[in-house]
Order: structure tokens, then sequence, then C-alpha cells
């Protein structure tokens, strides 16, 4: 990653002693590398909620467009053009115009995947890397592997492996809890219609696990 441009230099954050350059070309990578992308694939996970929970779902996305499913298919959020449909609390679809969305139109534990890492996951005191990265290779694709080091209100490290091509955070993980979320089966050159991106009458609310 030495030499590349670093993120946080051109908006103006500078690096300290304790925070690499490596690691804000990495972040760089991960904000902005996904221009165009078109992927698809699952996810499985593990959350603390009820002693360890695992569960899996289905992710599409297409630059902004992004659809949310059980294996299943049922739906849990799609974003399209004009709508986001999104579970209210009672477990229903419901529509609402683009600009009004919520933040996090997705469920809770189910934001892997559905969207790249915002700029301010990476700001003020929480989880940052000191190195080394590392060279792995994840569902055939090469790789780094990184631990970040928590900020002193949280117990323990994080686990990422990013794609080294185009930022994509393949897997996250607390090892210490024993919590992942990762892709299980990945696509990144998806043909994805807009059809999948609206919702139609033969498409059902899921109900997902929310911690």
């Amino acid at each position: 990653m030495a030499g590349g441009k670093s993120y946080w230099g051109e908006f103006g954050a500078p690096s300290t002693p304790e925070r690499p350059r490596w690691f804000d070309d990495l972040v760089a990578l991960t904000v902005h590398g996904g221009a165009g992308e078109r992927i698809s694939g699952i996810v499985r996970a593990r959350v603390l909620d009820n002693g360890g929970t695992e569960f899996a779902y289905r992710v599409a996305r297409r630059e902004s467009l992004m659809r949310c499913t059980s294996l299943d298919g049922k739906v849990f959020c799609i974003v399209g053009r004009e709508w986001v449909w999104q579970l209210d609390r009672h477990g229903a679809l419901t529509a609402t115009a683009i600009q009004d969305a919520w933040f996090h139109p997705t469920p809770d534990d189910y934001e892997f995947g559905t969207e790249r890492p915002r700029p301010e996951r990476w700001e003020g005191d929480d989880f940052t890397a000191t190195g080394p990265a590392r060279e792995t290779e994840f569902l055939g694709r090469p790789a780094w592997e990184i631990e970040l080091v928590p900020p002193p209100h949280k117990p323990h490290p994080l686990q990422m492996i990013i794609d080294r091509e185009t930022g994509l955070v393949l897997r996250e993980a607390n090892a210490s809890f024993e919590t992942y979320h990762e892709w299980t089966e990945l696509d990144m050159n998806s043909d994805l219609p807009d059809e999948l991106f609206e919702l139609t009458d033969h498409d059902q609310a899921g109900t997902p696990y929310v911690s």
C-alpha cells in the first residue's frame, strides 16, 4: 500500500504515528473502490445475542442499488432508484422515497455487505490498525488481512479481510467473542437487471433476526 494517495491526506485529517499511512490508503480503497460494482452473493454471520445466533442472507448490489433477502427470497430491504422498501417494527414492508429513507435501511446485524463503509466509520478513536497487513486469499481472491486495535472503551480487537483489487470487505470478525460476518459465495460481475431492485407482487416480507 506504500506510495498510494491517502484519503485522509486529501481531506485534511493527518496520519499519526499510531495510524500507519498504508491503513489510510486501505481505508480509501474500502470506501471508494466500488465505483460501478455489480456484486451478488451470500453472507453468513454469527452474533452474540441469545448465546450466539447464526444466520445467512443474500445480497445483490449494483452501484447504489441494493437488495437483501433471506436465502429463500423473502425481502428484508430493497434500495431502488426512487424508493426504499424496508421492514417496519411489525415486520411489514413499507415504501419510503429515497431522499427520506433511514440512514441504514437494512435491519440490525444485516448491514455487512449491503453497502460500502462510509468515511466516518474510520474517524475518531474507534478501531484502527497499527500494522502490518498480511497478504492472504479469500474465496479465491487475493486479499489483505488486518487486525484493528480497539479504542480504550472497547475490550477486544477486530479482524478484517479486504479484497486487494476492489477494497470490498470480505470478512469482519471479533475472535474473542467468536462473532463474524463473511461472504460465503460472491460474484463480482453479476448480471443484475433493474427489476431486481423493485418490489413486485411476488415478493414477501421476511422476518430477520434483529438484535
